[in-house]
C-alpha cells in the first residue's frame, strides 16, 4: 500500500513536471525546457554518459504517455473554469401574452441573443438584421416585431445591447415614429405620426415624457399637454 502511494505521486510529479516544461518551452527553448521538464535525479540519469540510447527512448516514451493521459482532464478542467455565459432575465414567456411585463425576448433568426422587449404582445417573436455580440444585438439592423394582429420594425443601432442614435420606426397600422436613443432610453425630441394624420412632438428625458407635447394636424396645432417625468399635468387646446 505504501509503494502505491509513493507510485501515484511520483507519476503526479513527473506529469507537472512535462505540463509546466510544455508551457514554458515556447519561452525558454530546449536548454531551460530539460531544466523545467524534468524532477533533478531524472534529469541528471538521462543525460548521464552510462546512460543508453534505448533507455532514454524509453522514458521519453512513458512521458509521453502519462502527458496524452493526462491531457483530456487538463482540457475538461479549463473548459470548468470558464463560466457559460448566462441568459439575462426575465426571459418572455413562449408565447408571449399582451400586457405582460417587460421581458428580454430571443431572437427568432439568431438563438442565444436576446432583445429587451419592453411591451409584450400576444404571440410575439422579433427577428434582428444586424449582428450579434455576447447574446445581445450590437451594430446597425432593423428589428422586426410579428405579433396577433400586426407588425412593426425599428431602423437603429445597438452599442453594447442598448440602442443609442437615431431611430425610425413603421408599423403595419401606418403609424411611423423617429428619435434619439441614449443607453436604451427616449431621449430628446421625438415625432410622431399617427395613421390618422396627427402629428405628435415630444420631448423625452430617460424615457419618459417631459416638458411639452403638441399635437398637429393638417398643419394646425390641435392641443398642447405638459408633461414632468411621465406624468401630465396640464391639458389645453391650441
Amino acid at each position: 500500500m505504501h509503494r502505491k502511494e509513493e507510485s501515484t505521486i511520483h507519476i503526479v510529479g513527473i506529469a507537472n513536471e512535462r505540463i509546466i516544461g510544455m508551457v514554458f518551452i515556447s519561452h525558454y527553448g530546449r536548454r531551460n525546457h530539460m531544466n523545467v521538464l524534468y524532477p533533478e535525479t531524472i534529469r541528471a540519469a538521462l543525460t548521464s554518459p552510462d546512460v543508453g540510447e534505448a533507455a532514454r527512448v524509453s522514458l521519453a516514451r512513458r512521458r509521453y504517455r502519462i502527458v496524452m493521459a493526462l491531457l483530456p482532464l487538463v482540457a475538461l478542467l479549463i473548459l470548468a473554469a470558464i463560466p457559460a455565459m448566462a441568459e439575462p432575465e426575465p426571459k418572455c414567456p413562449t408565447p408571449t401574452q399582451k400586457g405582460g411585463p417587460a421581458c428580454w425576448i430571443e431572437v427568432e433568426n439568431q438563438p442565444g441573443c436576446f432583445i429587451w422587449n419592453p411591451n409584450p404582445a400576444t404571440d410575439e417573436t422579433v427577428t434582428w438584421s444586424g449582428s450579434c455580440s455576447g447574446g445581445f444585438p450590437d451594430g446597425h439592423g432593423t428589428i422586426t416585431w410579428t405579433y396577433d394582429g400586426g407588425s412593426s420594425s425599428d431602423t437603429g443601432t445597438y452599442v453594447d445591447g442598448k440602442r443609442n442614435g437615431v431611430w425610425s420606426g413603421k408599423d403595419s397600422d401606418g403609424n411611423e415614429g423617429k428619435g434619439p436613443y441614449v443607453d436604451g432610453k427616449m431621449n430628446g425630441e421625438w415625432i410622431l405620426k399617427q395613421s390618422g394624420g396627427i402629428i405628435l412632438t415630444i420631448t423625452f428625458v430617460d424615457g419618459e415624457r417631459h416638458r411639452e407635447v403638441t399635437g398637429y394636424m393638417a398643419g394646425k396645432c390641435l392641443e398642447r399637454q405638459t408633461y414632468v417625468y411621465g406624468h401630465m399635468t396640464t391639458k389645453e387646446p391650441c
